[in-house]
């Protein structure tokens, strides 16, 4: 969910004044002193050079990662901009494929994230307006065209606010999760079957032994089971994990925090690993009260932190979830810390070990990621940060297996604002992400970063974006058809 709602704002600590009042603007910086530890930023940490995550690195656009005399490559690595000729990697357009708000019942501040389906189409939902104003579901086709699946009615029948996209259930249909709404005005699951008919499967009760308020998109598991969090309830009031069987069914597996080193608020994507473990991040608690990586054993039911983040300069606050690269490493973005605390990359092994890839440098390729990065073909890393760059609405970068960063594209002014969320590849190799803020209207929208010939080639989904198991990936059609509105009865 993106920082921009003033309840995570406010639970977070960070300093208020993040919405942008009119388009063009620029959006407001997040003031390093709202964070805790940023008084007491000391030299960065020096870490070993990162592993390459596959491929051979691809050095066309600025040759090598100049050394750093700390052992510290990352942070050495100066952003290039892909300004000028049109060479290689550098060689991407970005455009606005969606903007919401255009009609008074259009769906408004897309959630973050989308979902592929498998017949080729785009999933999503907006956390606001729709007919009822409670938000909507919706399927786009990869050419913009929009086919609305469902406008929230809020408590005490129907959800309201998603936050997270929906997830393809295998069978046609939709499961997902609504930050308010449901029997408690808490929160719900749902699911919107194959013929267009809404369900809720759990309406959250909040207290001791239930969540409330969930943030992150469904997994669903090799199984065909659910596993979902929420950021607040809970034996600790620190969120809460859970699971639905495949016929739906709501257990409430663990809560969060209660520990010297136990994690909160989990608000990110989680992930599946080959050995059946959930892993996901906490955005709060662990050793420092600034977040880390948790995992879940199915067969002992215990969670385990892997990870605790935020000691002096090192990376804090992971907000967006994290991904499975193909050498089994899980990668993630930080929402804050770094030697400018702007936020960062780091990987965590399957065990624990950890190493931060980049740190952002704030007005050069941008600050505060938002972003589930996405793996291609050649290793390289595609992510967004949420704020600064040339317009101070965030960018768009490449990695190299280096950990040396590209800046594509620099949003803000023609398209979006502030992105964040997973970046998805879909059946045509593009690259789609959605903004909550910007667009024709301002209400957000979702953009497709593509490569003119000969450049299209070598981009690979991310595992686990897609919300769908491995063993069983989607095989999309050649073309996505629109199809009529399937809309709930009242």
């Amino acid at each position: 969910m993106s920082f921009l709602h003033a309840s995570m704002v406010s639970r977070l600590g960070i300093a208020t004044g993040c919405v942008r009042a009119t388009r063009g603007a620029a959006a407001a910086a997040v003031a390093a002193s709202a964070f805790a530890f940023a008084a007491s930023v000391g030299p960065a940490p020096v870490h070993a050079a990162p592993a390459a995550v596959g491929g051979a690195p691809d050095l066309a656009w600025a040759g090598r990662c100049p050394a750093d005399p700390a052992g510290r490559p990352a942070q050495a690595c100066i952003p290039r901009h892909a300004h000028g000729a049109c060479a290689g990697h550098a060689c991407v357009r970005v455009r606005l494929l969606h903007a919401f708000g255009a009609e008074p019942d259009d769906g408004r501040r897309p959630a973050d994230g989308l979902a592929l389906g498998p017949d080729g189409a785009l999933y999503g939902a907006a956390s606001g307006g729709g007919e009822h104003g409670f938000g909507r579901l919706f399927r786009l086709c990869v050419d913009g065209k929009e086919t609305v699946l469902h406008d929230f009615r809020g408590r005490p029948g129907d959800g309201a606010d998603p936050l997270a996209p929906p997830t393809p259930d295998g069978a046609g249909g939709l499961v997902g999760t609504t930050h308010l709404g449901g029997a408690h005005g808490l929160g719900s699951v749902y699911r919107l079957d194959a013929s267009g008919a809404m369900r809720l499967l759990h309406s959250f009760a909040g207290g001791l032994h239930d969540g409330a308020h969930p943030q992150a998109p469904l997994l669903r598991a090799r199984d065909g089971s659910f596993y979902g969090t929420t950021r607040d309830g809970g034996a600790h009031g620190a969120g809460l994990l859970f699971r639905l069987d495949p016929r739906g069914a709501y257990e409430a597996l663990r809560s969060l925090g209660g520990g010297a080193d136990a994690l909160a608020d989990p608000i990110g994507a989680l992930a599946e690993l080959d050995d059946g473990r959930i892993v996901a991040t906490a955005s709060g608690g662990g050793r420092h009260g600034l977040g880390g990586v948790f995992d879940y054993r199915p067969g002992s039911r215990k969670l385990h932190t892997l990870v605790s983040l935020g000691a002096g300069s090192d990376c804090a606050m992971p907000m967006a979830g994290l991904v499975r690269a193909r050498d089994g490493r899980l990668i993630a973005t930080a929402y804050a810390g770094g030697p400018d605390n702007a936020g960062c990359v780091f990987s965590v092994s399957d065990s624990g070990q950890y190493q931060v890839l980049y740190a952002l440098r704030g007005a050069d390729d941008g600050a505060q990621p938002l972003s589930v990065p996405l793996e291609a073909d050649d290793g390289s890393l595609y992510l967004s940060s949420s704020l600064g760059a040339a317009h101070g609405d965030g960018a768009l970068l490449r990695l190299d297996v280096n950990g040396c960063p590209l800046v594509l594209h620099a949003f803000g002014r023609a398209d979006v604002s502030v992105p964040s969320g997973a970046l998805l590849r879909a059946a045509d190799t593009r690259i789609y992400g959605t903004a909550p803020y910007g667009g024709t209207y301002d209400e957000g929208g979702i953009f497709v970063v593509f490569r003119p010939e000969p450049y299209a080639a070598g981009l690979a989904h991310a595992g686990g974006s897609l919300n769908a198991p491995e063993s069983t990936p989607a095989r999309p059609r050649a073309a996505c058809s629109p199809r009529s509105p399937r809309r709930s009865a009242p």
